[in-house]
């Protein structure tokens, strides 16, 4: 098995000659970034290393040294390799350098400590051929070619392969069209001069001007290009058509399809690459989830093959932590600055950057697409009692580099929690056990959870019946809000407290002296919502005010106010931070 571990990029096409890596790479890589900003080209990048006879300079070289030129001006691309198969019995780490800079085809070069595989790819030719027999690379683009061209090529590269491993006559039948078409092509050769000459005498007595007439011979054309002439790539959905004359989600997802199948059939001795740009592009969610599904089924069950996908989709999204994928992030830096070799007084240069997948950059993505709450593998994360809590959390961590998903007990209603358990349908505090249930079941990935409960009868009966040691990929950290209180007394003080309310609900301005020594005065055993509760239920005014609304306002509105944190931080701080 040989597979990719890593990929650099040099002056190819947005990136400069700054060091671009694609580090630690997986199964499945997911590049993600904002439109217009290079990802993109990391799949031309890996396409062009393993076929160096596409680079067009007008297209791949990078524009900034177009303009201020230089020796080193062209792309380089390098792949790091792992290997078993180069030497028999070892596991061999290489590095596979294609330099558009050099002459004379020589692109390939090889850099590696094992001089055994130094002395084998010795030189550019059997690098090349080395790449060649191990690897089969398929890019499926969005935007380069259209359906036509790609099903095309298909029909080329890989229909016809199938059809001469899956019956000998055709095998045959094609080898020797083959044979007979090299002698068709020299015997031609060999007579086009006497065919002139002949032609020749015709035009001798046209006129005064010496006129001869020369044939032009493609010698370069392919057995394939007389077949694909006569096979077309069609789909029968009730009727049979061309597939460029499919709708566009039936036409991308079968050709995606078909790649994978064909691949895994025709090339299952050799390392397989798939770059798809956009697999998400004209599908529908439904077939978008197929193609998803289709894709992790061939690549996680077969070694010998990997994906690089470029992606806006939720769906890959979702697999930020998934143990088979690596996600990378592409942005866009921009600079104006004078170059030396430039005949300009100024250029600016925009260039895109590759950069680490950190816990800070992963949370502005999920957030970007607002998804941090949706994402099933996320590693930390907080549960509290209702939607309140979580209003106070993310208030109070908004400043942190990351913030863990916040689930309380709407989540009690998915789908992996039995209908039967006595938890299912239940709230507050009797919900968080079903919430833990889930994590701990849904996959196998190990998450630090900070639970937070109310300080009131309920909320101590359930913590103490949360047992950490029981659950095998969580660990817990229970916090109880202390003598009955509620994350109101925590963050408000009293005065703060009263303000508030007092601002939110008008129709309590007539009782402002009573509702103030109610609160300034209540029993520490009673929380500030609770004796507000009951202040409105003595004055009989439930109708006129509603303490939910109450509630829920003073955790929405939040900014510019200075609230407790630092009960909190002292917290979540050591447990999720490690400050």
């Amino acid at each position: 098995m040989v597979k990719i571990l890593e990929v650099r990029i040099l002056n190819f096409r947005s990136y400069r000659n700054n060091e671009n890596k694609l580090k630690k790479l997986n199964k499945i890589n997911v590049i993600v970034g904002k439109n217009n900003v290079g990802k993109t080209n990391i799949l031309r990048a890996l396409y062009l290393f393993f076929n160096p006879n596409t680079y067009n300079d007008k297209k791949d070289e990078n524009i900034i040294k177009r303009v201020t030129g230089g020796s080193s001006r062209h792309p380089k691309i390098t792949l790091t390799f792992e290997d078993d198969e180069l030497i028999k019995g070892e596991i061999i780490e290489y590095d596979v350098i294609c330099d558009l800079n050099t002459k004379n085809n020589s692109y390939y070069k090889i850099k590696c400590e094992n001089k055994k595989v130094e002395e084998k790819l010795n030189n550019s030719f059997k690098i090349k051929n080395y790449l060649s027999n191990k690897y089969k690379c398929v890019y499926l683009s969005t935007t380069d070619e259209d359906i036509k061209q790609q099903s095309d090529g298909l029909i080329n590269d890989l229909i016809l392969e199938y059809f001469k491993k899956q019956s000998r006559i055709i095998k045959d039948t094609i080898e020797a069209f083959e044979e007979g078409y090299k002698n068709l092509v020299k015997t031609f050769e060999d007579n086009i001069s006497n065919i002139e000459d002949e032609l020749s005498e015709q035009f001798m007595d046209m006129n005064d001007s010496e006129i001869k007439p020369k044939l032009s011979f493609n010698n370069s054309v392919k057995i394939t290009d007389f077949i694909l002439n006569n096979i077309k790539l069609q789909l029968d959905d009730t009727y049979v058509q061309d597939i460029s004359e499919k709708g566009a989600s039936i036409q991308r997802a079968s050709l995606i399809m078909l790649s994978m199948y064909l691949l895994n059939e025709i090339y299952e001795k050799q390392n397989k690459l798939i770059l798809l740009d956009e697999p998400e592009a004209f599908l529908y969610p439904l077939l978008e989830n197929r193609i998803k599904n289709k894709l992790e089924e061939c690549t996680f069950l077969n070694d010998k093959m990997q994906v690089f996908v470029t992606s806006h989709s939720r769906l890959f999204l979702n697999e930020m932590n998934n143990s088979n994928y690596s996600f990378y992030s592409v942005c866009q830096k921009e600079e104006t600055k004078e170059f030396m070799r430039s005949n300009k007084d100024k250029d600016t240069n925009k260039y895109s950057i590759i950069e680490p997948l950190n816990y800070h950059l992963k949370y502005e993505i999920l957030k970007n697409y607002g998804m941090l709450d949706e994402v099933i593998d996320y590693e930390y994360i907080i549960v509290c009692e209702g939607e309140t809590d979580k209003n106070y959390i993310s208030h109070i961590l908004k400043n942190k580099p990351h913030i863990p998903q916040i689930r309380w007990s709407k989540y009690s209603y998915e789908g992996t929690v039995n209908k039967n358990d006595i938890y299912y349908n239940s709230r507050g505090a009797e919900a968080i056990p079903p919430i833990l249930l889930y994590l701990d079941n849904i996959s196998q990935i190990k998450r630090k959870v900070f639970v937070m409960f109310d300080g009131d009868e309920a909320g101590r009966k359930v913590a103490n019946k949360i047992n950490a040691n029981h659950f095998k990929n969580l660990e817990i950290k229970k916090y109880i809000l202390p003598n009955n209180k509620q994350i109101e007394d925590m963050v408000f003080s009293k005065s703060l407290f009263i303000d508030r309310v007092l601002e939110i609900e008008p129709n309590l301005l007539s009782y402002k002296d009573g509702f103030t020594n109610a609160i300034n005065n209540k029993d520490d055993k009673i929380s500030l919502i609770d004796q507000t509760r009951l202040f409105v239920e003595g004055m009989a005014i439930t109708k006129e005010i509603k303490i939910d609304k109450i509630k829920n306002r003073l955790s929405n509105e939040l900014v510019g106010l200075e609230i407790n944190k630092d009960w909190l931080l002292a917290q979540i701080d050591p447990f999720i931070y490690n400050e």
